[in-house]
């Protein structure tokens, strides 16, 4: 039983200390998510940030807003389903979908609250699913109790946006921000379907079923790498809950060999390639042997070694990547 538990016990995080070759600019220091269930909107606002950075705009957007929008959405979808929790869990496209239909406002208008207790407020919204599983009115005085509840945990949040002398909705604001922006690219890469197509990924954030390209890892890498070398930010999402991901000494490291396609496809057939975290990649170091990392930004606030930055080894992303968004 001891040779057991030790042979099971995580691995020490490796002592390295590391060069930033490049870090990208952003509007806000990395901010904290608290119980939300949301690192794809707090990384997709850091992206959307940095876009608006590169063009001269620095400004800092409220995720609290889109975690906001994504409960109110979530539980009506609860209600529906007869659901008995509501779930915000989402990737990078939902925060796309949420800011489309209901806009973004600037942090100053909405800010975090990462103190919140919202596992009590989930359970309240589990009551109310509840009570009213059985109204036939399309959920709307459900939904009116759901946003009472929200306001109280959430605060209210505002209708409009007051910028450059005009009064915005937060929908016409996140247009105005975005009129020029290209569409973001989703990638993926698996063996299991041909490359250069688009595949659906099999994970339950997916529930909109939204199609990725799916790429060579190589190619996926690559491009992640060329990115950050430029100045951009891509966000990650991936599997964290392995035995290299060290959040307090700001390490995702790979223990094994080096990874390839083949030891990655294999590794996601045995069903340990988990969808469970969004990081935000933004820059390019080198550690002390000369090894190249990618600069990561957490969602989890700055207690950290390096202040809510991590550094992601390559065979770590070529192993626990899922999905990039750029």
């Amino acid at each position: 039983m001891l040779l057991t538990t030790s042979c099971q016990r995580k691995p020490q995080a490796p002592e390295l200390t590391f060069h930033n070759e490049c870090l990208s600019p952003l509007a806000a220091p990395p901010r904290n998510q608290g119980q939300a269930e949301s690192c794809w909107g707090y990384s997709m606002t850091a992206r959307l940030e940095n876009r608006l950075m590169q063009r001269g705009d620095s400004i800092a957007l409220s995720p609290w807003f889109i975690t906001r929008k994504a409960y109110e959405e979530a539980a009506l979808r609860a209600w529906r389903e007869k659901a008995r929790k509501v779930s915000i869990r989402g990737m990078g496209h939902t925060f796309l979908s949420l800011a489309e239909r209901h806009g973004i406002v600037p942090q100053n208008d909405y800010p975090c609250r990462p103190r919140t207790r919202l596992k009590d407020m989930n359970r309240e919204l589990a009551d109310l699913l509840k009570r009213h599983r059985k109204d036939t009115d399309n959920g709307k005085r459900f939904l009116q109790e759901v946003n009472t509840v929200l306001d109280r945990y959430m605060g209210t949040p505002p209708e409009r946006v007051q910028t450059d002398s005009l009064s915005l909705s937060p929908q016409e604001y996140y247009r105005r921000l975005t009129a020029d922006m290209t569409e973001v690219k989703r990638l993926t890469s698996f063996q299991y379907t041909p490359y250069h197509q688009e595949l659906v990924p099999d994970y339950p954030d997916n529930y909109e079923r939204r199609s990725f390209l799916n790429l060579p890892l190589d190619s996926l890498c690559r491009m992640a790498e060329q990115t950050v070398k430029k100045g951009g930010t891509v966000v990650w999402e991936g599997d964290t809950s392995n035995n290299g991901f060290y959040w307090s000494e700001g390490l995702a490291v790979w223990h094994g060999d080096p990874v390839g396609p083949d030891e990655r496809e294999a590794n996601y057939r045995r069903g340990r390639l988990h969808d469970n975290h969004t990081l935000l990649l933004v820059g390019w170091a080198t550690d002390n042997e000369g090894r190249p990392y990618f600069v990561a930004q957490n969602s989890w606030g700055t207690r950290n070694r390096y202040h809510g930055l991590m550094y992601m080894s390559l065979d770590y992303f070529r192993m626990w990547t899922v999905a990039l968004f750029l």
